[in-house]
C-alpha cells in the first residue's frame, strides 16, 4: 500500500512537468537551428547547481546574468539561490527558447538578442556592472572574432571582483579550438580555472571559472566593494 509520504508533492510534479515542456522545446530547437544550440542535451541539474553555487548569497543583492539559457535548467537553479532584491535576466539568441522562457516565467527579464551585443543589451535594460555572468554558450560554434567580442563584453559589463563561468564539456578539451578558447580567456581574466567534472552530465562537463577582468569599464564607474562587516 502507497502511502501518503511516498507519494510526490502537487510542486514535485509541476517541476518535473516544467522541466519536460523545456527539454521539448530544447530538442525542438537545436533540431531547428543546430548551430544556434549547439548542444545534445539540456544541462543537468548537478551542473547547474554547481553554476548556481557560485552565487555569494553573503552579499545581497546580487546582479547575475545568464548567457544561452536554453531550457532553463539554470534559470531554474539561479533562482532559487539569488538573494531577496536581486536582479537577474537571462540573454538568449534563439527565438524559440527566449519564447519559452518568457512563456514558462513571465516575471523573467528575458533578453532576445546576441550575447555579442552584450554591453549594449543590458545597457537598454539598466543593467551593470554585474557580479556574476553564467555562460552555457556553445563556444565551438562561434568564431574566434565572435568569441573574442563576447569575452570582450563580458569583462566590459563584470564588476571588478565579479566572476564569469562558462561550461566546457570534457569532450572538446582535448581539441585544438577548445586550447584556444582557454588561451582567450587567459588573455580576458587574471584568474581561470576549472571546476570538479559533472560526469552525471549529458556529456559530462565543467565550468571554466574567470575572475579579475583585465578589462572591465566598471572598474571605472564604481569602487571597489567593501568585505561585509561582521554581525555585532
Amino acid at each position: 500500500m502507497t502511502t501518503a509520504q511516498h507519494q510526490p508533492s502537487p510542486q514535485g510534479i509541476q517541476t518535473r512537468a516544467a522541466q519536460s515542456r523545456g527539454t521539448t522545446w530544447f530538442l525542438l530547437a537545436a533540431l531547428r537551428r543546430p548551430r544556434e544550440i549547439g548542444a545534445i542535451a539540456p544541462t543537468g541539474r548537478a551542473l547547474a547547481a554547481q553554476a548556481a553555487g557560485l552565487i555569494d548569497t553573503a552579499r545581497a543583492p546580487r546582479t547575475v546574468v545568464e548567457l544561452g539559457p536554453g531550457s532553463g535548467t539554470i534559470t531554474r537553479a539561479i533562482q532559487s539561490w539569488l538573494p531577496p532584491g536581486s536582479t537577474f535576466c537571462t540573454v538568449e539568441r534563439n527565438s524559440a527558447m527566449a519564447a519559452y522562457l518568457t512563456q514558462a516565467w513571465p516575471a523573467l527579464n528575458v533578453i532576445h538578442g546576441d550575447a555579442a551585443d552584450l554591453p549594449r543589451l543590458l545597457h537598454n535594460v539598466g543593467i551593470g556592472p554585474v557580479d556574476l555572468i553564467i555562460s552555457a554558450l556553445p563556444w565551438s560554434l562561434i568564431p574566434p572574432p565572435a568569441q573574442e567580442q563576447i569575452l570582450s563584453g563580458v569583462a566590459r559589463v563584470l564588476h571588478p571582483h565579479g566572476t564569469f563561468a562558462t561550461i566546457i564539456t570534457v569532450p572538446v578539451r582535448p581539441l585544438p579550438a577548445a586550447r584556444q578558447f582557454r588561451r582567450r580567456l587567459t588573455a580576458t581574466f587574471g584568474d581561470v580555472k576549472p571546476s570538479p567534472i559533472v560526469w552525471r552530465n549529458v556529456p559530462p562537463a565543467h565550468l571554466w571559472i574567470c575572475r579579475e577582468p583585465l578589462s572591465s569599464d566598471s572598474a571605472n564607474a564604481e569602487a571597489p566593494r567593501p568585505a561585509a562587516e561582521p554581525a555585532p
